[in-house]
């Protein structure tokens, strides 16, 4: 509720805060699991974001260089297709270990992953107000103990974010 209560007010207050050049955006992405986000940019079309959030029984940090392209002309000039690539790290608690796609479980233990994203989407800006939704697909693979090697290929999700 209280998520309800913030977004209506950040879309209040901002009515007038369009125009300007924006820099830098943050927000939440949801999909496997809830993650937060920052991305500044270093140029009209590229940016790097950096992410940390909870996903699969543990905690993730990251980041991914960005490159935009508009896209969707036709319709619209708000569109935009970004990609890029990245790294993440982070841990998971668990009580299952996984190899060659076999799950043993045992006592429940702490395990580090180390991994590399890669980033695929589409995002609208609103023009009145600073705020952009978007649709990605980030797969990724990753290391870790209790899986050896994992690779996830279709990890959609969607994303919230407020412009400054």
């Amino acid at each position: 509720m209280k998520f309800i209560y913030t977004s209506l007010l950040l879309c209040l207050f901002s009515i007038g805060l369009f125009g300007q050049n924006y820099t830098r955006d943050a927000g939440i992405r949801f999909g496997n699991g809830l993650v937060g986000t920052y991305r500044q940019f270093y140029k009209e079309d590229k940016a790097v974001e950096l992410f940390a959030g909870y996903t699969n029984n543990g905690m993730k940090f990251g980041g991914i260089r960005e490159n935009f392209i508009p896209a969707l002309t036709q319709y619209s000039e708000n569109f935009r297709f970004c990609y890029g690539y990245g790294v993440h790290t982070g841990f998971t608690y668990t009580n299952k270990h996984s190899v060659l796609y076999r799950e043993y479980r045992y006592d429940w233990f702490f395990s580090p992953l180390f991994g590399m994203n890669g980033l695929a989407g589409l995002e609208y800006t609103f023009p009145e107000v600073p705020i952009l939704v978007s649709l990605e697909i980030n797969p990724y693979f990753e290391f870790s103990l209790n899986r050896i090697f994992f690779m996830q290929m279709l990890d959609v999700s969607f994303s919230l974010k407020y412009r400054f």
